[in-house]
């Protein structure tokens, strides 16, 4: 008979999740510019760089970003309720059909 057949394995995870999990300073150093539908759930992200990010559709609810900085980032359809975006930086950012239902956005800069 012919020899079992192994699973197959578990892909890495994708390091720039990683590394935005951590709140690495490493995710710019890696190049990281598209978490596009990326789980960062209550990851704490606070004060890091995410200039120019794609997070189109990324799940952020109940993540901290405060003082981050997402200047021109791309948060279409972004989940972000519930969200720390206290101090952030979002100007320039595409918000189009992004969810920020409770999100905390005291002192957030939206300008275009």
């Amino acid at each position: 008979p012919p020899p079992p057949a192994h699973p197959p394995a578990t892909p890495p995870p994708n390091i720039c999740v990683v590394y935005a999990r951590q709140g690495s300073k490493r995710f710019r150093d890696a190049g990281c510019t598209d978490l596009q539908n990326a789980d960062l759930r209550g990851a704490h992200l606070r004060q890091l760089n995410l200039d120019g990010v794609n997070l189109r559709g990324a799940l952020l609810d109940f993540a901290t970003l405060e003082y981050a900085s997402l200047r021109n980032a791309n948060c279409e359809r972004a989940q972000m309720s519930w969200t720390k975006l206290a101090g952030a930086d979002l100007s320039g950012a595409v918000l189009s059909r992004a969810s920020l239902v409770r999100a905390d956005l005291e002192g957030t800069d939206l300008s275009d």
